[in-house]
């Protein structure tokens, strides 16, 4: 019988638990901070995955209270605030870093496509001319 070392996952006696990210979408009223944990409020729309905790020596999932989540504050890794962005629709897109020179390929296919019909064009009138000879004679 092989033995497994300690600090190795036996895949046959329990799980392996990765780190990982989740993103919830709250408004900023709606967050409450305390001294150890963040609160975020917890819909329908929320992510179904609530995290896990080790309770005794075994995963629970955690769970919400009240329509809101409790998350350690060492586990948020960050806050972003976003605004709405409002463009003027008769105003101008400026793309920082882009020159003319770099859209050439574009020029390039579009040149491409433009022969492609013209050859399309160039085929169908000469079918045309072709039946219409035939007809004639």
């Amino acid at each position: 019988m092989a033995t497994i070392a300690k600090n190795r996952a036996d895949p046959k006696q329990g799980a392996i638990v990765l780190p990982r990210r989740v993103t919830y979408l709250a408004r900023l009223g709606a967050l409450a901070l305390s001294k150890d944990q963040l609160s975020i409020p917890y819909d329908q729309d929320s992510p179904e995955d609530t995290g896990w905790r080790k309770v005794g020596g075994k995963l629970e999932p955690v769970a919400p209270v009240e329509g809101s989540l409790a998350v350690p504050r060492a586990q948020v890794e960050a806050i972003r605030l976003e605004r709405s962005l409002k463009a003027d629709p008769d105003g101008y897109l400026i793309v920082v870093g882009q020159h003319p020179r770099d859209s050439w390929p574009s020029a390039v296919m579009f040149v491409g496509v433009l022969g492609v019909m013209a050859l399309n064009v160039w085929a169908l009138v000469a079918v045309l001319r072709r039946r219409r000879a035939e007809q004639t004679s």
